[in-house]
């Protein structure tokens, strides 16, 4: 839910710059990040490895297109740069997190070739 806002923000920030306007208001944009996002959830999932994620990519950018042209009165065109631009910061932020959260994971890990070392406890038998 928190990521539709923060989609929805992006996409309205898009909008924004591009029609050298203000924010095109919440509704519209939240709906916009919804529609983009089952779209291409929808195509990856028709289809197995890469040429689901290609797929992804391009039905979710087409209808990124079509969405924010009805939602905003864009152009085709216009909305489909948008859409692309959209979806090029999320796939961005995306690999930031990804990159964070494995370095974060494996500086917790102990090394590969580290020995656990026992110490006896004085007075203990043995």
């Amino acid at each position: 839910m928190l990521m539709l806002f923060f989609d929805a923000a992006i996409i309205g920030f898009i909008i924004a710059v591009m029609e050298q306007d203000e924010f095109p208001g919440w509704w519209p944009m939240i709906g916009s990040a919804l529609f983009i996002s089952l779209a291409g959830f929808a195509a990856e999932s028709a289809l197995p490895g890469i040429p689901g994620i290609i797929a992804g990519c391009v039905v979710a950018g087409l209808a990124g297109g079509v969405i924010i042209s009805w939602a905003c009165g864009m152009s085709f065109q216009r909305a489909a740069i948008a859409a692309g631009v959209f979806l090029t910061i999320k796939f961005l932020l995306g690999l930031v997190f990804y990159f964070m959260i494995s370095r974060a994971q494996s500086s917790t890990k102990p090394s590969i070739g580290a020995v656990p070392v026992v110490q006896a406890h004085a007075g203990s038998p043995g």
